[in-house]
Order: C-alpha cells, then sequence, then structure tokens
C-alpha cells in the first residue's frame, strides 16, 4: 500500500459522542449542499449529538464548498481538494473517511439524505464488522428504488482493513471498481433496512454532478485496463492512498 503523505488525523478534536459519520464527495453542489444542511438541521438534538456530516470539495471551480454560508447545528467537518481533477470522488471518500470520527460510516452521493428514523437505526447497529448495502426511495417516498451501489454502510476499522478506495485509477470515470469486490463477496451482499432518500436535479438542479461527460470518462476506459496490467505485474503498488494535497475549510 502506498501512502504519498500519512495525513493527521488530529485536525479537529475527537467527539466520543459521534456515532455515525455520513460521508459525501461535493462537487459544485451548492444548493444541493444548503438542502442538506436544512435537512439534518430538523433533526432531534439528540439525534444531531450523534452524527456528523463530512464532505470534501473534489476541487470545486464555480461554487467551492467554502464559499458557501452554512449553518449547520450539528457536527461536521469540510475539507478540500486543491487540485481539479475529474473522477476523483475515491480520493475525496478516503479523506473523508480518515478524518471521520464515527465508528460507522454512511457513504453516498451528494444527490442523497437520510430521514432521521433511518441514521437511528445506522446509531442502534451493532456488529460493526459487517458492511452493507442500502436501500433508496424517491425524495416523497412514493417509491422504492433499487440500492445504490455506490451507497453503503461500513464501519471504519473494516474500510481502512479493506484497504480504502485505490485512487491510482483518479481521473476515469467508473474509478476503483475492484473496491466494492474487496467489500463484498458476489454471493454475499447483504442489505440493510437503512433507507437513503434520493434528491432529483428537478427538484433540485445541481443535486447530481454532470460537470464532467460520463461518456469522455468511459472513453478512458483503456487507461483503467493498463493500469490494471501494471498492478498485476507487480509495478504499481496495490493501493495508492491521498495521492492529493487537501485542506481543512472548517469544522464543529
Amino acid at each position: 500500500m502506498e501512502l504519498r503523505q500519512q495525513p493527521s488525523r488530529q485536525c479537529v478534536s475527537g467527539n466520543s459522542k459521534i456515532k455515525v459519520s455520513i460521508v459525501s464527495a461535493y462537487y459544485d453542489n451548492a444548493e444541493m449542499t444548503r438542502f442538506m444542511a436544512d435537512w439534518y438541521n430538523r433533526f432531534s438534538a439528540e439525534t444531531r449529538e450523534m452524527i456528523e456530516l463530512v464532505l470534501v470539495d473534489d476541487g470545486s471551480q464555480k461554487a467551492p464548498l467554502g464559499s458557501l454560508d452554512l449553518r449547520l447545528n450539528l457536527p461536521y467537518q469540510f475539507y478540500r481538494i486543491r487540485r481539479d481533477i475529474p473522477w476523483n470522488q475515491d480520493g475525496a471518500r478516503n479523506i473523508g473517511c480518515h478524518h471521520a470520527r464515527g465508528p460507522w460510516l454512511l457513504l453516498t452521493d451528494a444527490d442523497h439524505v437520510f430521514e432521521e428514523a433511518e441514521v437511528r437505526k445506522a446509531i442502534e447497529l451493532e456488529r460493526p464488522d459487517k458492511p452493507y448495502l442500502m436501500l433508496r426511495k424517491h425524495l416523497d417516498g412514493s417509491e422504492y428504488i433499487n440500492p445504490h451501489i455506490n451507497s453503503f454502510l461500513i464501519s471504519r476499522t473494516r474500510y481502512w482493513e479493506i484497504g480504502g478506495y485505490d485512487e491510482i485509477y483518479r481521473g476515469h470515470y467508473g474509478s476503483d471498481k475492484f473496491f466494492l469486490p474487496r467489500v463484498f463477496s458476489k454471493k454475499n451482499r447483504p442489505v440493510f433496512p437503512i433507507c437513503a432518500s434520493l434528491v432529483e436535479p428537478d427538484r433540485i438542479a445541481d443535486a447530481s454532478t454532470t460537470s464532467y461527460s460520463r461518456k469522455r470518462g468511459r472513453r478512458s476506459r483503456w487507461g483503467r485496463q493498463l493500469i490494471h496490467c501494471r498492478k498485476r505485474l507487480g509495478l504499481l503498488p496495490e493501493v495508492s492512498l491521498f495521492l492529493e494535497d487537501y485542506e481543512l475549510i472548517s469544522a464543529r
């Protein structure tokens, strides 16, 4: 495992009350993030003190996370990756999971939120060695949809036992496709009955990041294959972590 530089976790003070860290990458999702802040601010005081929101700005150019005037009544950590690199969500997740203070991680995309009752299920969950996919529904609750392969519940300890996402694949759409097979076996992908709510672009225009063309990203698939071949030949480390410089924006 290659770490270009092992970053300190001591960017913010510890908080033993936090049980669950909600971790997402941010990229010019200003309105969605304001919605998210208002959403979690409505939780009860008891629940708010047991969760934290960890957002990592993946090099936003139009609406950097640090430029938003957010009021969060719960613990949070905001970071910013200094360079703007297409499809570096995996690197953002590694940063968020590195600094997360909760033993449980709710990893999801910026266009998903959780109702308070769903978060309480994660807070009360035992068996921290077992990762789970999660159910999804539309924000209005009208219809359940298939679990999102990019959203799951995992303990922070287990995340790092697996090794985190391999950032050598950054810049390619799809990124580290080998991460989930390291998390779940093909025959065992348990779905935990916690449900994420999907916020669609017709509700909030910047809920989903569309600044980079997925079609263009898929054209670089050969680049991922070349990286994979070099790994199999032992020319690259098994997992590369923290390849991009980043900084703390603010925290509570």
